[in-house]
């Protein structure tokens, strides 16, 4: 019995015997006796980064282009420009969204759609913030304040 007991505390971490450190991994063997595991001396690959795609993605989808969101083939107008997520806002008849742009794929450019100098706030603003931004142009309005749809 006393052999026994013995042999348990042998193999408890408090004192580490032969049986005990052969079970551990090898890395934590050599950091038990002092020693360096032999992967932190491999040279680490390290992979060429790619310049970002979001450069790219800003000038594919502009404010105004007409894009076609899949897969329900929906045709919408971009209202906010691509975020560094790769999301862009789509104003759909009934609603604006936010969706990725991996599922879009743009129909017309702003440039076919619009002239130069397009005043967008006509297409993506209400009717009521349209008309209180006219009547604070022309004179002071108390109750004036012009709040954008989030």
């Amino acid at each position: 019995m006393q052999e026994d007991g013995k042999a348990a505390a042998r193999n408890t971490p408090e004192e580490p015997g032969e049986e005990w450190e052969r079970h551990l991994p090898k890395t934590e063997q050599m950091e038990r006796f002092g020693q360096q595991p032999e992967r932190a001396f491999r040279p680490k690959i390290q992979k060429k980064k790619e310049p970002s795609h979001r450069q790219d993605l800003s000038a594919k989808f502009r404010l105004g282009d007409s894009v076609m969101i899949y897969p329900d083939k929906k045709i919408g107008i971009v209202c906010e420009p691509v975020n560094e997520k790769g999301v862009l806002r789509v104003q759909l008849p009934d609603r604006k969204i936010w969706i990725n742009h991996k599922r879009v794929k743009l129909h017309v450019a702003a440039d076919e759609l619009y002239p130069e100098g397009y005043d967008f706030s006509i297409v993506f603003d209400s009717v009521e913030n349209r008309k209180l931004r006219h009547q604070m142009d022309r004179k002071f309005v108390e109750e004036g304040i012009v709040l954008q749809e989030e």
